[in-house]
């Protein structure tokens, strides 16, 4: 990475979509200059120049490799839940390295009620080591009272995240420093896994080289759609409230 100048360039690489392999460039005539490719941008460029040094047949197996690594994940999804019809996939492929992150819940800053699928897969030599602990619902819940969460209500349920990942757990600056139990996964090279990561605590302690997939599906398409995490939240705040709620 240190070889790109551009900061754009650079940091779209770190979490770019892995179609980026396989759909950034056209095979055109090799004129002694081009390596036999035409690239669509900058980014798909600096896959080839950067990530594969220039080498045209390390680039051409690992353009393959994620291609039939993308259409075996759609298959996965399709095999795991055949009645979810996603609106809306994001299929993005990480290749720098993490470290000590902060233990979190995602926040995708998107108001749209939907429940995701996220199937994960590590692609590195090295397996990806993961911290656990609490979700989302089951923490909130001790905090509720304590921490006034019922102020979050009728709200949208990022505020609810923001407020907890970074006023209570203290967001990256408190990184490794929080109270939280924690039980440690190592992902060996080539596992999958999947996960609502809204609801799923996480923390990388490390990691390198992996696919996640991001699928969005509507509560309409799910089998139980009362599972959603917004309806889950919804449902903490009125449990708290003492309401009855619905099985």
């Amino acid at each position: 990475m240190h070889k790109i100048e551009d900061d754009t360039v650079r940091r779209k690489l770190k979490k770019m979509t892995s179609l980026t392999f396989f759909q950034g460039y056209t095979n055109v005539e090799d004129d002694g200059q081009n390596n036999g490719f035409q690239f669509n941008d900058a980014v798909s460029r600096a896959v080839f120049e950067v990530l594969c040094n220039s080498d045209k047949s390390l680039f051409q197996r690992a353009s393959r490799a994620m291609e039939d690594a993308h259409k075996v994940t759609l298959d996965l999804f399709a095999t795991c839940f055949p009645n979810y019809n996603y609106y809306r996939s994001i299929p993005s492929i990480r290749i720098t390295e993490t470290l000590f992150e902060n233990i979190h819940w995602d926040n995708h800053q998107i108001e749209d009620d939907f429940q995701q699928v996220r199937i994960f897969c590590n692609l590195d030599q090295r397996p990806r080591i993961w911290n656990v602990s609490h979700n989302f619902v089951t923490y909130a819940r001790q905090l509720y009272k304590e921490h006034d969460l019922g102020r979050f209500a009728g709200k949208d349920p990022n505020l609810l995240n923001d407020y907890i990942c970074g006023n209570v757990l203290g967001g990256t600056r408190n990184a490794c420093r929080d109270p939280l139990p924690k039980h440690t996964i190592a992902f060996e090279p080539g596992e999958i896994w999947f996960g609502e990561s809204r609801m799923i605590s996480h923390q990388i302690l490390y990691g390198e080289r992996a696919m996640v997939y991001m699928f969005f599906v509507r509560p309409e398409d799910m089998l139980t759609g009362r599972n959603r995490f917004n309806q889950r939240v919804e449902d903490l705040h009125r449990e708290m409230r003492g309401e009855v709620v619905a099985a």
